[in-house]
């Protein structure tokens, strides 16, 4: 993405705020590992969702990220949030959509709301 951005690596990483060799590492590891934060940042130095940066084959970007399965577990949080009458956050919606095709996802719907929860907050910390 960096490159159809015509951006150097050097130019993302200063508009990102992370360090070359960080950007470096995450553009040439076999399993890179960034934090919600560094991914935050790229995607916002890159114009596009969190999602759209994470997005795999199998996904479709139709409303954001569109996955072919959702883990039962995150249909029960999604079904419970709705229950409650809770609008939900597209964009922490999209990041779990994401996020569930990863290692080590939550198994749980109440391990799942913690995760929706905290990238809720995350973002609406970003925007004050």
């Amino acid at each position: 993405m960096r490159l159809e951005s015509h951006l150097s690596l050097p130019d993302l990483a200063d508009k990102a705020g992370i360090s070359k060799s960080v950007l470096f590492q995450l553009e040439t590891s076999e399993a890179p590992n960034p934090s919600l934060e560094t991914l935050q940042k790229i995607a916002k130095a890159l114009g596009v969702t969190l999602a759209v940066l994470l997005e795999k084959g199998g996904v479709k970007a139709k409303r954001g990220v569109l996955p072919d399965r959702i883990d039962d577990a995150l249909k029960e949080m999604i079904a419970s949030l709705a229950k409650q009458d809770i609008a939900t956050n597209e964009a922490a919606l999209d990041a779990l959509y994401v996020l569930q095709e990863r290692e080590g996802a939550p198994k749980t719907a109440a391990d799942w709301r913690w995760l929706y929860d905290t990238i809720v907050l995350k973002l609406t910390q970003k925007k004050r």
